[in-house]
């Protein structure tokens, strides 16, 4: 439901003035599950790529399309690719440039 993403977003600490902007982006986000798709995209960006708490939220601004995505079938691939070309700081490539984990394997990331 729209309030349990909103709490949600918010207790990520997306600003109350960043959800229309995030939901403009990324409409796609009101028809996912906040218990099933959302914390475990959440997770994966905590524990598996590290990016810190604290920068969470300008991510999901930056990058709402992140939370869209399946964890398994893209964004652990290309996490597990950058980190095959030797970057040893995924968390800080996915911080300043989100979309890294968004893109095409094939057509955008591989030489």
């Amino acid at each position: 439901s729209v309030p349990d993403l909103t709490r949600f977003l918010e207790g990520l600490g997306v600003a109350h003035a960043d959800l229309k902007l995030v939901l403009l982006r990324r409409p796609q986000l009101l028809g996912l599950k906040v218990e099933g798709n959302l914390r475990a995209t959440v997770r994966f960006l905590l524990e598996e790529v590290c990016v810190a708490e604290q920068a969470l939220a300008k991510l999901i601004v930056t990058c709402p399309l992140l939370l869209t995505l399946s964890v398994s079938a893209k964004l652990r691939p290309n996490l597990v690719l950058l980190r095959s070309y030797g970057v040893a700081s995924p968390e800080r490539l996915v911080c300043a440039w989100p979309q890294v984990l968004t893109l095409s394997r094939d057509s955008k990331i591989r030489p």
